[in-house]
């Protein structure tokens, strides 16, 4: 059992590490999908362990719950992540312009906010809107997509089982 938490905590660290080979984050030159690839096979292990802790030492009742609970959210993160990836294409961009014209017009700003010190169109903050755009994407889809597989595998343990 030893083995199995030294096996787990070398994979936490390979993700979540700053500096070597492996960085969990995305860099403005590095794609989102890029490090995606490098994590998948980690947060696959990790998940068929935790189905397989899951699958057999926990009650049946709690197991069925656990399926569905982590489905659904599964489900709802990968919807999320989709939606995103759909809003940063430009698909939507006629309806979100013709939405921000209609605001200006029934909203109008006060007269400090159109500033030069207020402006939104700030290159640095752009980028760091992108950056936690992107970032927030690959997190919804890869978390999205372990609890689905998680959900999927646990069922097909459930059902091995009996």
């Amino acid at each position: 059992m030893c083995w199995l938490r030294k096996i787990i905590g070398n994979v936490v660290l390979l993700l979540y590490s700053q500096d070597g080979s492996f960085h969990c984050h995305a860099h403005s030159r590095k794609d989102v999908s890029e490090s995606m690839k490098k994590r998948i096979p980690y947060w696959l292990v990790i998940t068929l362990l935790s189905c397989v802790a899951v699958g057999y030492a926990a009650p049946t009742h709690i197991v069925l719950r656990v399926i569905n609970q982590s489905f659904l959210l599964g489900l709802f993160l990968l919807i999320a992540g989709g939606f995103t990836i759909v809003m940063r294409s430009g698909f939507l961009t006629v309806f979100t312009k013709g939405f921000r014209e209609l605001k200006q017009i029934f909203f109008r700003k006060p007269r400090i906010l159109q500033d030069d010190l207020f402006q939104m169109e700030d290159p640095s903050f752009q980028r760091k809107k992108e950056m936690f755009i992107r970032r927030g994407t690959s997190l919804l889809i890869e978390a999205g997509l372990m609890l689905t597989l998680f959900s999927i595998g646990l069922t097909l343990l459930y059902y091995g089982q009996a």
